[in-house]
């Protein structure tokens, strides 16, 4: 329900029932918003005994890497219960890792900006990921502090959700709601999605956009059509996550 009720309102530059993009259309995130309803029923049921990372890898591979943040940002979150992620987020070993790690090569997620070559062993596309997983004892929480610096989603695990819980106390169900906070959250925090594909300047050019939406300056329909001026380079998916996890948040509290 909340993975549709997110992707039905008409955000600007996102997937919308009226928008969608060559590889990725609305019937899409309906699709994968079913498919992922059992994997967190699943969380939830089992709880602090879930297997976070087994979960969210064969989420990914049922729903087809549609929507990645929001399997990340949830199946923690349901063992959780809604309440705090730390404990559980610590609790998670190597072995939870390495399935994170093959649901990202599933779901072809590179580009997490590990440039520098030091770091090249923890690239998820390297021959040799796993046995370093293993062999540095890399537990889903080292990796996402590894990869906080250039993934808000990251930092929302790390920190158990700050913004999320945020958005959480402010949003509502209907969809005026639901844009209005997208565009203060965008305005607030630079899309790391959008930095990845275009570049950290153009991130913090889009949220200055944005906020000139919530200021009047420019009409949410030209704000629209900049994003998706460049095919989906200029999507805020990452924003697009965290209105749902706030969503998500809000609905079991």
């Amino acid at each position: 329900m909340v993975c549709v009720m997110e992707a039905s309102a008409e955000k600007p530059g996102n997937v919308t029932p009226t928008h969608g993009f060559k590889d990725l259309s609305y019937t899409d995130f309906i699709q994968a918003a079913e498919l992922l309803e059992p994997f967190i029923e699943r969380a939830a049921q089992d709880g602090e005994d879930a297997e976070i990372g087994k979960i969210i890898c064969e989420a990914i591979s049922e729903t087809k890497n549609v929507n990645f943040g929001i399997v990340i940002m949830f199946v923690p979150l349901a063992a959780a219960r809604g309440g705090s992620t730390k404990k559980l987020i610590a609790s998670l070993t190597p072995r939870d890792t390495q399935w994170i790690v093959e649901a990202m090569r599933k779901g072809k997620l590179g580009g997490m900006g590990l440039k520098d070559k030091n770091l090249s062993r923890y690239d998820i596309f390297s021959k040799g990921i796993f046995k370093t997983i293993e062999d540095e004892n890399i537990t889903p929480l080292k990796l996402m502090k590894m990869a906080q610096p250039h993934d808000t989603l990251a930092r929302e695990w790390v920190d158990d959700y700050p913004i999320s819980r945020a958005i959480a106390s402010r949003i509502d169900t209907d969809p005026k709601s639901i844009i209005d906070e997208y565009l203060g959250t965008l305005s607030d925090c630079p899309d790391t999605l959008i930095a990845r594909k275009a570049g950290v300047e153009e991130a913090r050019n889009v949220s200055r956009m944005a906020r000139e939406v919530l200021g009047g300056g420019l009409s949410i329909n030209e704000f629209d059509s900049y994003l998706r001026s460049r095919g989906n380079s200029l999507n805020p998916g990452t924003t697009a996550d965290l209105i749902a996890t706030g969503l998500f948040l809000k609905l079991i509290e």
